[in-house]
């Protein structure tokens, strides 16, 4: 498991800077952090299954604190009504969905909703929700690693990950101090070859499962591809 104080001293190690005197510790640490979301962003690994209650009335909701994508193209929202029926909802861009119904924003159409769509880290629903359920509505999402912020966090992203975090972090804080060759330097010769090296190891359990289809694992509700 790799822990904010792990990551951190390997940093400052390949920095040459374990006393903190040219980098702070929470410079460090902002760092790594930024690391670990760029690589949650870039192989998408982390994902989970989040519940919200529908609201009489209500079209949109906020999506999770952590949310970054869908995770999938299709099937990702599901909507228990009253008689306990689960309808997938299909996803429309606000274009097609606004061009497509005149009435898209009157929230006196209420019923089962048939689609939804994004818009300003919520979720719209249409149609209007007329059933205040609880837990009734699930989202499938890729989400954010937790931020890192005491010295025995762990990272949600897998132990394999451990060095391409500290490499990519190594680069931030270089380019941050606009040593700019430098940051390229541990992207193009560490961090880009360590995640190919992730990618392409022959053991299945220890290498990245980017498709869409891949099967669940961890308790159904939250989990890792990979």
């Amino acid at each position: 498991m790799s822990t904010l104080l792990d990551l951190r001293t390997r940093v400052s190690e390949l920095m040459s800077d374990t006393g903190f005197t040219t980098n702070s510790s929470s410079f460090v640490d902002q760092s790594i952090n930024d690391a670990q979301r760029e690589i949650a962003e870039q192989v998408k690994l982390l994902f989970k299954k989040t519940t919200s209650s529908s609201v009489d009335g209500t079209q949109s909701y906020s999506l999770p604190t952590d949310f970054m994508c869908m995770y999938t193209d299709s099937k990702n929202v599901v909507y228990t009504d009253t008689n306990d029926d689960d309808t997938y909802l299909n996803w429309y861009t606000y274009d097609l969905a606004r061009n497509s119904y005149d009435d898209l924003n009157d929230t006196s159409v209420t019923g089962t909703p048939k689609f939804f769509w994004l818009q300003n880290k919520s979720i719209y629903y249409y149609k209007t929700p007329d059933y205040s359920g609880s837990s009734n509505i699930s989202i499938e999402h890729y989400y954010y690693p937790a931020t890192l912020s005491g010295d025995a966090s762990i990272a949600d992203l897998p132990d394999k990950y451990k060095m391409a975090i500290v490499y990519l972090a190594c680069a931030k804080i270089s380019d941050r101090n606009e040593l700019f060759d430098q940051g390229g330097m541990f992207r193009l010769r560490y961090y880009l070859p360590e995640l190919n090296r992730i990618d392409n190891t022959t053991d299945e359990s220890l290498s990245s499962k980017r498709s869409v289809g891949s099967e669940y694992l961890g308790d159904g509700s939250v989990g890792v591809i990979g």
